[in-house]
């Protein structure tokens, strides 16, 4: 994994984190405990949907510090092949940018796979 798609990658918290920060904002924490087994089916579903949607948060930031690391590091040369070449300079930098999203979204999706099937072989152990 390059340096700066590893660096990007932190952004995103383990799992445990996310779904800390899921019970908090459902107040699932508050919730008694027969409430949460009562309603067991709707809980688990509702944990699943806020937890990734907070994940793509933090997957959308992972993105946005590729972005900025990537072209900080590259500053002058962007800068030297805009000018000389104009549009066709900007083309080139987005065809050199291209490469490092794709490892950061490589990376990302295999990070949704085994946090999902580590979520899904216990879900209840949060609650």
């Amino acid at each position: 994994m390059s340096s700066v798609v590893e660096e990007a990658t932190k952004t995103i918290p383990e799992l445990e984190v996310i779904l800390k920060e899921t019970v908090k904002i459902l107040k699932l924490d508050k919730m008694p405990a027969e409430q949460i087994l009562e309603n067991f089916e709707k809980v688990i579903r509702d944990v699943e949907a806020k937890a990734f949607s907070i994940y793509k948060e933090h997957e959308i930031k992972a993105f946005d510090r590729l972005k900025d690391l990537w072209f900080n590091q590259r500053k002058e040369w962007i800068e030297k092949i805009i000018k000389e070449k104009g549009v066709d300079g900007v083309k080139e930098v987005l065809s050199a940018f291209i490469n490092p999203v794709r490892e950061l979204e490589f990376t990302a999706g295999q990070m949704r796979k085994a946090r999902g099937g580590k979520h899904s072989n216990d879900p209840s152990k949060f609650y």
